[in-house]
C-alpha cells in the first residue's frame, strides 16, 4: 500500500544520508497509517540527523512503546539522549541493544566507552573485551581495556592493551598519551615512556609537559632543559622553573639549582600538578641538604 511503500522509500533515502528528503517520506508514510517501531525509529533518525533531537527522542520512545525489543531503535534512542546530554539514560539504551543483539559491535563499543566515562573500571573490563572480541581491529576497544586494566591496578596487561592500540593506530595519540601517562606514573621504564614522548608532535600543554618529565627520567638532560627552556604561559612557568633546577642539580650546578629553588612555591605543585608532586618532593629534600 502507499504507507508502506512510502516506508520504503523514506527508508532508502535515510541510509544514503539524505535526511531532509527522508523525513519527507517517512512523515507521508505515517500519514498514510504506517504505524511501526521501525518508522518511528527512521524518524527518529532523520530529525536527530537535522537537529531536532527532542522531536527524534519522542518518535524513538513510540517506536519502543510498538517493540520494546527494536534492537537499532534502542541504539539509535541512546545515540540522541547522549547528543541531549542524558548520559545514564543514554548507557541504559545501548546496553539493551547488547542484550538484545550481542554481536552488535556498534551499542558493545558504546557501552565500554560509557564505561570508560564514567571511570568505572571493574565494569569496563568485561565490556571492553567484549568488544575486543567483537572487533580486534578497532584501537578504542583495546585502549579502553587497557585504561580499565590500568584502573584495576593491572599494569602489564594494560601497558600490553596500549600497545596493541598504539600498534593498530600509530597516528592517534590518545592511545600512546594514556601508556606514557601511566609509565610516567609508574616510573619503571624511562626508556619507553621517553621514546613515546617523542612520537607525540601536537605538543599542547599535557604533551610538552610529559616529554620534557619522560626526557628528565630518562636522565637525558639536555633534552629536558630544552623543552623546559621554550617560552610557555604564565601558569607554566614555575613547573619549567622546577625542572630547570633539577636540570641543574643533575648536572652537578647545586649553588645554581637551589638559587631557582628557593623563590618558588613547592606546594602549588601538590595541589595542581600531581604529575610532577614527586619532582617537587625531590626539590624539597635538595633544598633541606
Amino acid at each position: 500500500d502507499d504507507g508502506h511503500l512510502r516506508f520504503h522509500v523514506g527508508a532508502t533515502l535515510a541510509g544514503m544520508g539524505r535526511s531532509a528528503e527522508a523525513l519527507e517520506e517517512l512523515e507521508r508514510a505515517r500519514a498514510a497509517g504506517e504505524e511501526t517501531a521501525q518508522l518511528h525509529s527512521n524518524l527518529g533518525i532523520c530529525l536527530d540527523k537535522l537537529g531536532r533531537t527532542s522531536e527524534a527522542i519522542a518518535h524513538y520512545e513510540r517506536a519502543l512503546e510498538l517493540d520494546e525489543r527494536a534492537m537499532l531503535a534502542h541504539y539509535n534512542f541512546g545515540i540522541a539522549l547522549r547528543g541531549a546530554g542524558r548520559l545514564d539514560e543514554a548507557f541504559t539504551h545501548f546496553q539493551r541493544a547488547t542484550e538484545l543483539d550481542p554481536s552488535f559491535v556498534l551499542a558493545a563499543t558504546q557501552v565500554a566507552y560509557a564505561l570508560y566515562q564514567r571511570m568505572d573500571w571493574a565494569a569496563l573490563v568485561p565490556a571492553a573485551e567484549r568488544a575486543v572480541a567483537l572487533d580486534p581491529k578497532n584501537f578504542n576497544h583495546h585502549q579502553y581495556l587497557g585504561r580499565g586494566l590500568e584502573g584495576l591496578g593491572r599494569f602489564t596487561e594494560s601497558r600490553a592493551s596500549y600497545e596493541r592500540a598504539i600498534a593498530l593506530a600509530p597516528e592517534s595519540p590518545f592511545p600512546r598519551r594514556a601508556l606514557l601517562l601511566q609509565l610516567l606514573t609508574q616510573r619503571d621504564d624511562a626508556a619507553a615512556a621517553l621514546l613515546h614522548a617523542r612520537e607525540l608532535v601536537s605538543r599542547d600543554r599535557t604533551e610538552w609537559l610529559l616529554h620534557g618529565i619522560a626526557a628528565f627520567g630518562a636522565s637525558e638532560i639536555a633534552e629536558a632543559r630544552r623543552v623546559f627552556s621554550v617560552e610557555r604561559a604564565p601558569q607554566e612557568r614555575d613547573v619549567c622553573r622546577l625542572f630547570l633546577a633539577l636540570c641543574s642539580a643533575r648536572e652537578g650546578d647545586l649553588a645554581s639549582a637551589v638559587s631557582q629553588l628557593k623563590p618558588l612555591d613547592l606546594a602549588q605543585f601538590d595541589a595542581l600538578e600531581w604529575l610532577v608532586a614527586p619532582y617537587s618532593a625531590e626539590a624539597r629534600e635538595l633544598l633541606a641538604r
